[in-house]
């Protein structure tokens, strides 16, 4: 069974849904390089509003070097799944879903602001926030549950 969550903007209040590794040790790290890497506006808008959802976010997913190798060889022959360089594997199908912080369908939501904090939450309850642009942000990420 997989921990799934979701990743979205605090502005709206609800995200796109991610299956595996929901939890703030993968996909909570997963945000926090990508965002960090990119920019919020570049990541929020290729993971909210180019792609409608995901199977795993991954910051050296679909890799042209190759850092992603390990995940790469689970995803790459799967038919349902799109890689997005640097970012993990999206779903194929495009359905225009939106999930709400809580849903009972999910383990985790992300929230994330423009200033790059990134509020988590375990069902409707918030474990903490913390700002993907602080030098110990990823470590701190690790440690939420």
């Amino acid at each position: 069974m997989s921990t799934r969550c979701m990743v979205g903007r605090s502005s709206l209040g609800k995200g796109r849904y991610v299956h595996c590794n929901g939890q703030p040790g993968w996909t909570g790290c997963a945000l926090v390089q990508i965002i960090d890497r990119d920019g919020v506006e570049k990541a929020m808008t290729t993971i909210v509003d180019e792609h409608r959802g995901w199977s795993i976010l991954c910051p050296v997913a679909a890799d042209p070097n190759g850092s992603g190798a390990v995940v790469d060889s689970l995803y790459r022959r799967d038919a349902q799944c799109l890689g997005v360089p640097l970012y993990g594997y999206a779903f194929r199908e495009q359905r225009d879903e939106w999930w709400p912080v809580g849903d009972s369908l999910l383990d985790y939501s992300y929230l994330v602001d423009d200033d790059g904090t990134i509020h988590v939450y375990a069902g409707k309850q918030e474990l903490g926030a913390l700002n993907a642009f602080d030098d110990d942000a990823f470590e701190a990420m690790q440690e939420l549950r």
